[in-house]
């Protein structure tokens, strides 16, 4: 399982012993993805401000227009899909955050991800 800026990566067996705790994680990751897409200018004061501290405007501006490119070009936001992970690896391969040789298709196991998106009608209206 992968999760850009932080990669995840576990274990097989640990993941079938806490399927909860993975799919609970998931669920969170998808949430906050989808609020960061609505609230685009909080996430991205928000991201700064915990990276950096208190960030003047001039850095605001910096982290918008990165932000707005690689939205321009399809990169944002990441959900976790199976649309999005070769996007996500590829663009780690060429930030050198992972070898260049991975076959992700060897090691994505979809299980958990798909029960959670299969489930997340329940939770959409709670978070909108």
């Amino acid at each position: 399982m992968f999760c850009l800026l932080l990669w995840l990566v576990l274990y097989r067996d640990w993941a079938e012993k806490n399927p909860q705790v993975v799919m609970d994680f998931l669920r969170a990751k998808i949430m906050s993805d989808a609020w960061a897409a609505v609230n685009t200018e909080e996430y991205i004061r928000m991201a700064a401000e915990r990276a950096f501290g208190k960030v003047e405007q001039e850095g605001l501006d910096l982290y918008t227009a990165v932000y707005d490119l690689y939205r321009s070009k399809g990169y944002l936001p990441f959900f976790m899909d199976i649309k999005s992970l070769p996007i996500q690896v590829r663009l780690a391969k060429e930030a050198g955050s992972i070898t260049k040789d991975l076959d992700w298709r060897k090691v994505y196991e979809p299980k958990y991800l798909n029960a959670v998106i299969k489930n997340l009608s329940e939770y959409i209206p709670k978070a909108v």
